[in-house]
């Protein structure tokens, strides 16, 4: 995987809007900071003694609104950027759990090419868990996933140590991810051996502050908009060199 392109991937525009979002809260800041300064030391309290005085405030009226707006686009964005990160985490996976079980499907017959591929996309749902939606708006009501739910909460009971684990926030989790994770396909570059296999993922990120999905996402449908984000990942193939390219185990997998 190739990280500089791959990591601005469907996700420009939201790149953009985040750097410029960022440098106006830090200019909006330095004005504000500076003007503040200079009235200070020009005029100090007298301000409130004359007719005028209270109009000290009106820049910082003026400017709340859109300094709340920039903030918040700031926020949004740095959370799908994060988004984004754990996208490439999970084509990763999805690619690596391709090349492990295309040797058991390609000689015995046991394991199906569909099969294969449900068993990456099954990596990247789990991969995605942490970068997922755990709001009941976004998820609730979805049964999605519902085979996941019982062992990710037991794993991360165990990781966590028997702390305690707040089961219905992970379980929406859980299921926004399985309900939004999508392998669209698996590509195979060639047929040697060792040639590339491309898992290629999407994912619909929610937008979580209240309008700004308007203008950089889609409708999901269900009552908040979403962000389709896009990943691919690249690992060359493990098979054996023989004709049937299998490694002689007879996988018996569910």
């Amino acid at each position: 995987m190739n990280l500089f392109p791959e990591i601005f991937r469907s996700v420009e525009l939201i790149w953009l809007v985040w750097g410029l979002s960022l440098a106006a809260c830090v200019g909006l800041t330095v004005a504000l900071r500076k003007w503040r300064e200079e009235r200070s030391a020009k005029r100090g309290w007298k301000n409130l003694a004359e007719e005028d005085g209270a109009a000290y405030a009106v820049p910082y009226v003026m400017t709340f609104p859109l300094y709340a707006l920039f903030v918040g686009l700031v926020v949004e964005c740095s959370l799908l950027l994060v988004t984004k990160v754990g996208t490439m985490y999970a084509a990763y996976a999805a690619t690596r759990s391709a090349v492990v079980w295309e040797s058991a499907k390609s000689g015995s017959g046991v394991i199906s090419t569909q099969k294969m591929n449900d068993k990456a996309e099954r990596a990247a749902i789990l991969a995605m868990v942490p970068f997922a939606s755990g709001s009941s708006q976004h998820s609730g009501g979805s049964a999605a996933g519902a085979d996941l739910v019982g062992p990710v909460l037991t794993a991360s009971e165990l990781y966590r140590n028997g702390r305690f684990v707040n089961p219905n926030y992970l379980t929406r989790k859980v299921r926004y991810a399985a309900g939004h994770t999508q392998i669209t396909s698996i590509d195979r570059a060639s047929g040697a051996p060792d040639a590339l296999l491309t898992a290629n993922l999407t994912f619909e990120a929610p937008f979580h502050i209240p309008g700004i999905g308007r203008f950089l996402g889609q409708p999901s449908g269900k009552g908040y908009y979403v962000i389709q984000v896009r990943t691919k990942a690249a690992l060359p193939s493990e098979s054996p060199q023989n004709e049937t390219r299998d490694i002689g185990i007879q996988y018996l997998s569910e």
